[in-house]
């Protein structure tokens, strides 16, 4: 039954053949489906297992990813194009693999297991906007000069005293790197496994002595420093191992293997930079991140999760 007012567009609920909801302040009216059906081609198992993993994903990281996209509202907005963009994108990468025939070990698209209630690392995009991420290109900082100070480093970089670079990861830390919360009954590969992720974030500011000091540029240590942060890992611990030209694997460095970004923004402003999650860990030997695209149609097949053996934060705020 139909509640509020319709005339005034306050509407909300069924009403005959006709469902009422409000998105963004609009009253929206869409047909009632009385029969709904429950189709399981192979297409709708995919389709099931793209939008779950992205959900799941936005829903790990909503404290992040409900406003890391310039130009979005906070909230709704965010969400519907954090899955639109990202569901695409593993739709694509999901075809890619399988179309390719891709070594297991190197395929980039991966899935959550059906009724799973953790994300998966995969290739997503995180953040969109005007900014450019001079200083974490792709968790690399950029060769210095001979001889560079730190404040002719920030300053040739275009970094300013509101600057903020958030870390965003999804992955399991060293010791959650043998549990798993689904496995596949009918493979024993290791990339047919789903295993117990989190979602983990830090922000860190430019320092202000950054700007003055004329010292040659040693390490990240020299330039960012850490304000807040969520997960079982020291944001703070290896900055002064993590130096200009040499990649700096931020990931392994906290101890959160899987996939990484880090988003530029700016202190009490709405601007961010365009960042897509990438790997780090070696997945061929060590660390496979979760369900790979060659058993995702088999482990949504496979139905409900089986057990294995497992025992505007961007705008300088805090919420």
């Amino acid at each position: 039954m139909a509640k509020g007012n319709i005339l005034l567009g306050m509407g909300r609920g069924k009403l005959g053949d006709i469902v009422l909801t409000r998105i963004d302040g609009q009253q929206i009216a869409r047909p009632r489906n009385r029969q709904p059906k429950n189709p399981r081609t192979n297409k709708q198992l995919y389709q099931r297992a793209v939008m779950a993993t992205v959900m799941q994903a936005y829903s790990a990281g909503i404290k992040i990813f409900d406003h890391s996209f310039e130009g979005k509202s906070v909230g709704a907005a965010n969400q519907r194009y954090f899955m639109k963009i990202n569901a695409k994108k593993l739709r694509a990468q999901i075809a890619a693999d399988i179309d390719g025939d891709v070594a297991e070990s190197l395929q980039i698209g991966h899935v959550i297991a059906p009724g799973v209630t953790v994300p998966v690392p995969t290739a997503l995009q995180v953040s969109e906007g005007s900014l450019v991420n001079t200083l974490m290109v792709n968790d690399f900082m950029p060769a210095m000069l001979e001889n560079e100070t730190v404040a002719h480093y920030v300053s040739r970089l275009g970094l300013t005293p509101d600057d903020l670079f958030t870390f965003v990861g999804i992955g399991f830390t060293d010791g959650q790197a043998n549990n798993f919360v689904f496995e596949l009954n009918s493979s024993d590969s290791l990339y047919s496994k789903q295993y117990m992720c989190s979602f983990y974030w830090a922000r860190f500011h430019i320092k202000s002595s950054a700007f003055t000091n004329n010292e040659v540029l040693r390490w990240l240590d020299d330039i960012l420093d850490s304000d807040t942060f969520e997960g079982n890992f020291d944001p703070t611990a290896h900055l002064t191992e993590i130096f200009p030209g040499d990649e700096m694997r931020t990931g392994q460095m906290f101890g959160v293997i899987g996939s990484i970004a880090w988003i530029r923004s700016r202190e009490n402003e709405g601007l961010r930079s365009t960042e897509v999650m990438t790997f780090k860990g070696n997945q061929a030997v060590d660390f496979p991140y979760g369900i790979i695209s060659k058993y995702a149609l088999a482990a949504w097949k496979q139905g409900s999760a089986n057990l294995g053996d497992s025992d505007l934060i961007l705008e300088g705020g805090d919420e």
